[in-house]
C-alpha cells in the first residue's frame, strides 16, 4: 500500500546540514499495524510526518498503491491526506475554539459534507468512543483520555485506509492509555492500519511489523 524507498529528510543549509532520516526504506500493507520505536532523535516523529504527508522527504521516493507521491501539489496532497489518512497526536491537536462535536466534523466539512451531515455523523462517532454525552463541551472541559477519544473519532471521521497515530498514549495515565490502544487496535482488526510512533515498549511489541530507527536509518525490522 505504502512504499518508501530510501527515503531522506535534511534540515539546513547544504553545508550544515542536519539529516533527520538518512535512507529509510520500508512497506506498509494494506491491513499492517506497525510500531515504530528508537531513542530521542532516531528520526521516528519525522519518519511518521513523511509517511503522513505532513512533511515531504528531501530525496528519495514514496509511492502510494504504486503512484509516486513525490512531487505532487500542495492540493492534491491535501486530499490525499483527507481521503486515506487519519491522524491522533500525543498533544490532541484539537481546535479549542471548536466543541468535541465540531472538532470531528471539521474534516467531513472539509470532505464536501454538509454541516447537518457532518454533526450527525461525528455524534455518531463520538458515540463509538463512548463520548457522545460531550458533544458540545470544549476540549477544556474534557479530560485528557476524552480529548484523545475525540481526537480518534475525529481521526476515522473520513474512514481512513491508515491512521497514524504520534505517540497516542504518551500524554496519558497508564490505563487510560490502554483504552485508547484498545479503540486503535480494534480499529486494525476492522482492516483499517495502522502505524504507531511510541517509547513504550509494551506497545512497541503489539505491532505486528515492529520498526527499530537509529540515527536517521532502520537499525531492525521485525514480524
Amino acid at each position: 500500500m505504502i512504499e518508501l524507498k530510501n527515503i531522506q529528510k535534511a534540515y539546513g543549509d547544504k553545508d550544515s546540514a542536519v539529516h533527520a532520516l538518512a535512507g529509510v526504506s520500508l512497506t506498509i500493507k494494506r491491513g499492517d499495524f506497525v510500531t515504530i520505536m528508537g531513542p530521542s532523535g532516531s528520526g521516528k516523529s519525522t519518519l511518521l510526518h513523511i509517511l503522513g504527508l505532513l512533511d515531504q522527504a528531501t530525496g528519495g521516493e514514496y509511492l502510494l498503491e504504486n503512484h509516486p507521491v513525490t512531487g505532487l501539489s500542495d492540493r492534491e496532497l491535501s486530499r490525499i491526506r483527507n481521503e486515506h489518512y487519519g491522524f491522533v497526536f500525543q498533544s490532541f491537536n484539537l481546535i479549542p475554539e471548536l466543541t468535541a462535536i465540531e472538532n470531528v466534523a471539521l474534516p467531513l466539512r472539509y470532505a464536501g459534507e454538509t454541516k447537518k451531515a457532518a454533526l450527525a455523523r461525528a455524534l455518531g462517532l463520538l458515540a463509538s468512543v463512548g463520548l457522545d454525552k460531550r458533544a458540545w463541551h470544549y476540549p477544556s472541559q474534557l479530560s485528557g483520555g476524552e480529548q484523545q477519544r475525540v481526537a480518534v473519532a475525529r481521526a476515522i471521521a473520513n474512514e481512513p485506509d491508515v491512521i497514524m497515530a504520534d505517540e497516542p498514549t504518551g500524554n496519558l495515565p497508564s490505563g487510560t492509555g490502554a483504552e485508547i490502544m484498545r479503540l486503535l487496535t480494534d480499529l486494525n482488526a476492522g482492516g483499517v492500519s495502522l502505524v504507531v510512533v511510541t517509547h513504550d515498549d509494551h506497545i512497541g511489541a503489539m505491532g505486528h511489523t515492529r520498526v527499530r530507527l537509529c540515527d536517521g536509518l532502520v537499525e531492525a525490522v521485525a514480524s
